[in-house]
């Protein structure tokens, strides 16, 4: 009898030692990695970062060469627009009359009608960006005649000579730009139809090396042009 007891012991052990093992056995392999599911993880994270270094952003969804013959389609459908002969004709004879008897000079060029105001003749030499009474009239005649056209819009463009640093040049060519600016803004002209820049030194008309010379770049230049040339110019630059 106690034969029996003892074997029956010994069974009982031994399978609670089998089911014990058993369930070790479960919860180890539940927390290792499927490595089929970490090779798929990681051969997505391959090609992403393959598909990123190729076309340097992850997000476009073509190829690096697609990406260049995109650009250079939508670089391709801004138009080149010329200014007619009859637009320029129409406009020269009312503008010169416009500015008549001030010292503005007026240049015709094959992109447009350019009005110069020279800093010396046109700015108060105390105060760099104020205008002189004297230009109050010629620029306020014009803006007159070009706001009254839709067709038409101007982009006003400072420019200094090279005596000064670049932050101060920066900071007179745009202040005078946007004075020349307001003229034409307070006879209705505005949105794309104006464009002001400050160009500081970078465009000259005449040598630095001279009083003379200096003197011809410290200016600023009125550009007439149709609507849709400088609409068409602002697309390109973008």
């Amino acid at each position: 009898m106690k034969l029996l007891k003892t074997t029956t012991v010994v069974l009982c052990m031994s399978v609670s030692a089998c089911s014990y093992f058993h369930k070790e056995s479960d919860v180890t392999a539940a927390k290792e990695p499927v490595p089929l599911a970490k090779t798929k993880v990681e051969s997505q994270s391959n090609v992403d970062a393959q598909a990123k270094t190729e076309d340097g952003h992850w997000w476009w969804p073509f190829g690096k060469g697609d990406k260049t013959v995109t650009e250079a389609k939508v670089q391709a459908k801004v138009p080149e627009i010329t200014v007619s002969k009859e637009w320029l004709d129409q406009h020269e004879k009312t503008i010169r009359e416009a500015i008549s008897g001030s010292k503005m000079q007026m240049e015709r060029r094959e992109d447009g009608l350019v009005l110069i105001a020279n800093v010396d003749d046109s700015f108060n030499p105390d105060r760099a960006e104020m205008l002189l009474p004297s230009m109050l009239g010629p620029l306020g005649r014009t803006a007159k005649l070009v706001s009254k056209d839709d067709e038409s819009a101007v982009i006003v463009l400072g420019h200094t000579d090279s005596t000064g640093t670049k932050p101060i040049n920066d900071q007179l060519s745009l202040g005078r730009a946007k004075a020349v600016a307001s003229i034409f803004r307070l006879s209705g002209l505005g949105g794309s139809r104006l464009v002001v820049r400050g160009l500081s030194d970078t465009q000259p008309r005449a040598a630095n090396d001279n009083a003379e010379g200096r003197a011809q770049n410290r200016r600023v230049e009125v550009l007439i042009q149709p609507r849709t040339v400088v609409l068409a110019s602002l697309q390109s630059q973008r």
